[in-house]
């Protein structure tokens, strides 16, 4: 490619040229290249890169001749220009439609030499993918094939030696360690082929926390006489399946408990996995049992695979929702346990917590149609390849946020004062509220607000991001730092920006400086369920950070930090995390509270269901069965007037485990029953005797459990009273 003044143009050009001859509007150019900037900010950038181009490709006479832009699209002549990808891509159909060896050695071999490592690697935009993916395969289906032929013909140490290259210019591929350690083996040389094989081992614990497959396993043993090995053998296969992928209960099933299809699957997969040898394990139903919770827990934590069934709401299901988040959690360390869904129906992706556990992970159909023997098949052959990260999106139905265009949200005072401070420009907005109270639908809201007003926005949603994005403050700040350059189409490079020198802080901040003062106008940044960054040994260092953006406000007049508003939700105290208040954010500001719905503006959304309580005195016995707590009143309305069911019916089904509310309450029975000393405090919340430990009346308010004081604590609603007390049975 020719020398050019930015990424964006070598980009542009790259994504022309791969589309040989092919004509793209200018609207489509400047979505994909810059996805997450506004229309007009999309069209100038995609102008200066036209003319960029336009000066490395053309000299004088040629105007116009290689690069054809008109008012409303753009490509690259065809007759112009030649590419080694299109090259790349004949011989690869070439070689699959070869027989004879040596004329598919022959091909192999320039394939190999056309293939110097990823495609366009300075780059890192997400329509490369597909193509560098694509490229890959056929370089690594070269070296493997043309290994496998030299090691047939007895030409091992030629074989070692396009192994050796084939591992530097693709070190992450497994299959090409595996063709070298194969290599190795049949040459003879095998103390070589175990150092290959304890290096994939490095690699692919480093990198994934997996073990080596038993591919590679049979490569190390594949040669004359067979090689010993100085480490235990592997146990997760990627291409040979094997019964004994799994010992017996090493397998977990997740499952939405209310969802027919999901209970009737889950039972049949059981029963077909036992056939196979593989035994599973899943929990039907909660129990009164104090250790319900500890026992899932300790049964998600360790198995070495856990597959959720997904279907239609699952992504809504707490329960489902909180066994994925431990599972996400323990793979942080040996790569166990390995995550994936079976699909059997709904949309994809999937929203909420639940989407950012799965989205990223490998998933796989499953119809009610297939025949259960498929699902068996992904368990024992899946390769766990990581997928490209997914967007979640927002259901339409009562749970995670409310559209923007529900007819079902109800506004608060709270929504007035968060747009206010957006529009005045505060510096940081802080909204405080438990669990499923609707921060996040309030902040859909005033994110729209801050776009129509002409501001920047960027989102943060520590909710979506997985355990290992939070695992440590390097990549949670370089995830920050990428996503606020991404969402404001800022040109600024962070790879070159980023000191290894200095800490993570400092990086950050950096970086924030070089993007702000590369984007015109007020940003409004919005941290999402901030709550997940508490408790890690980084919280306090980053709310620092944040807060020394509010103090440079004053200290440095004119600068970037006047244009910026951080906009924070959150449901934890953050006084029991952050000890020194003069490094926190959560003390200045604008600071609003969430509450639930009052009776006036549940009576609102009475009405927007078309009114299916007829009185006063139906509207106050919901209204003490579930308080004001906007979803389980968007739950019970919900059901009311879409299934016909009637007020005695949901006051009757209300603690049943398929009853309105199963899926929630049985979250709340799972998270309080995992810790002893909580299960005491809920005791003596429900015999009327006070709490022993102030700081457990937070957490449990801040998980929406109760409400009041510390020294008049009370349960948010009837159902939570009744539901604890009936799991907890008698003293």
């Amino acid at each position: 490619m020719p020398r050019l003044r930015s990424r964006s143009a070598a980009s542009v050009l790259a994504f022309l040229a791969l589309h040989r001859g092919r004509e793209f509007s200018r609207a489509e150019l400047g979505e994909t290249i810059w996805p997450d900037g506004e229309p007009e900010k999309q069209m100038q950038n995609l102008r200066r890169t036209l003319s960029d181009i336009r000066d490395a490709l053309e000299s004088d006479g040629l105007e116009g001749v290689v690069l054809e832009a008109g008012r409303n699209y753009a490509r690259l002549s065809p007759d112009h220009f030649t590419t080694d990808c299109e090259r790349l891509t004949a011989l690869a159909e070439s070689a699959e439609r070869t027989g004879d060896d040596q004329a598919q050695a022959q091909i192999w071999g320039e394939i190999m030499g056309l293939y110097q490592g990823p495609l366009l690697s300075p780059l890192y935009d997400s329509w490369i993918t597909p193509f560098r993916l694509e490229f890959e395969e056929s370089y690594v289906g070269a070296v493997r094939g043309l290994i496998g032929l030299l090691i047939s013909a007895g030409q091992s140490r030629d074989a070692v030696k396009i192994g050796r290259r084939a591992v530097t210019v693709a070190p992450l591929r497994e299959d090409t360690h595996v063709a070298l350690i194969r290599a190795y083996a049949s040459a003879g040389l095998g103390s070589e082929a175990v150092r290959q094989f304890e290096e994939l081992e490095r690699i692919l614990d480093d990198n994934w926390g997996e073990s080596p497959s038993h591919e590679a396993v049979e490569a190390l043993e594949s040669g004359p006489v067979a090689v010993p090995r100085r480490r235990p053998g592997p146990t997760t296969p990627t291409t040979k399946p094997s019964n004994d992928l799994v010992s017996p209960s090493d397998i977990v099933l997740l499952f939405d408990r209310t969802n027919e299809l999901a209970s009737k699957r889950v039972s049949e997969l059981r029963d077909a996995l036992g056939e196979a040898g593989l035994s599973a394990f899943f929990d039907r139903h909660t129990s009164p049992d104090l250790t319900w919770g500890k026992t899932i827990e300790s049964k998600v934590r360790k198995a070495k695979v856990v597959a959720a069934l997904v279907s239609e709401g699952s992504d809504q299901n707490e329960m489902m929702t909180a066994e994925l988040e431990i599972a996400d959690s323990e793979s942080l360390d040996d790569g166990t346990p390995r995550i994936f869904s079976l699909k059997l129906d709904g949309a994809w992706p999937l929203a909420g917590v639940m989407g950012g556990v799965l989205n990223s992970r490998p998933s796989f159909d499953w119809p009610s149609e297939a025949d259960v023997e498929t699902a068996v098949g992904y368990i024992k052959d899946a390769h766990w390849r990581e997928k490209a990260p997914l967007v979640a999106i927002e259901p339409d139905h009562p749970g995670g946020a409310v559209p923007l265009d529900s007819k079902f949200y109800i506004d608060r005072p709270t929504d007035h004062l968060v747009k206010r401070a957006i529009e005045t420009c505060d510096s940081i907005v802080l909204v405080k509220a438990p669990r499923q109270t609707g921060k996040t639908s309030l902040l859909a809201r005033a994110a729209q607000f801050a776009r129509a007003g002409e501001r920047r926005l960027v989102l943060s949603d520590f909710q979506t991001m997985s355990a290992s994005q939070l695992h440590s403050e390097e990549t949670l700040y370089k995830g920050l730092a990428s996503g606020l350059a991404t969402q404001l189409g800022s040109q600024v490079d962070l790879k070159e920006l980023w000191n290894d020198w200095l800490g993570a802080n400092s990086n950050l901040d950096a970086a924030v400086v070089a993007v702000l003062e590369e984007t015109e106008g007020p940003v409004v940044w919005c941290f999402d369920e901030v709550d997940r960054l508490f408790g890690h040994p980084y919280s306090t260092d980053f709310f620092g950070l944040v807060r020394s953006w509010h103090n440079r406000r004053a200290l440095e007049p004119g600068s970037v930090w006047q244009r910026l508003t951080v906009v924070i939700t959150f449901a934890t105290e953050a006084h029991l995390f952050i000890r020194d208040l003069n490094q926190s954010p959560f003390n200045v500001g604008t600071r609003l509270e969430l509450a639930d719905f009052d009776e006036a503006q549940m009576l609102d959304l009475v009405r927007r269901y078309g009114s299916p309580l007829t009185s006063d005195e139906d509207v106050a016995r919901l209204r003490e069965l579930v308080g004001g707590q906007p979803f389980l009143v968007r739950r019970a309305l919900d059901r009311i007037a879409t299934d016909r069911a009637s007020l005695e019916d949901i006051e009757a089904d209300a603690l049943r485990d398929d009853g309105p509310f199963g899926d929630h309450l049985s979250r709340l029975w799972f998270s309080l029953s995992r810790d002893e000393s909580t299960m005491t405090e809920v005791g003596n919340l429900l015999e009327g005797k006070p709490f022993q430990r102030p700081e457990t009346f937070y957490r449990l308010r801040a998980g929406g459990l109760i409400v009041g004081s510390p020294d008049e604590p009370r349960f948010r609603c009837g159902a939570y009273g009744r539901y604890l007390a009936y799991r907890r049975g008698p003293n």
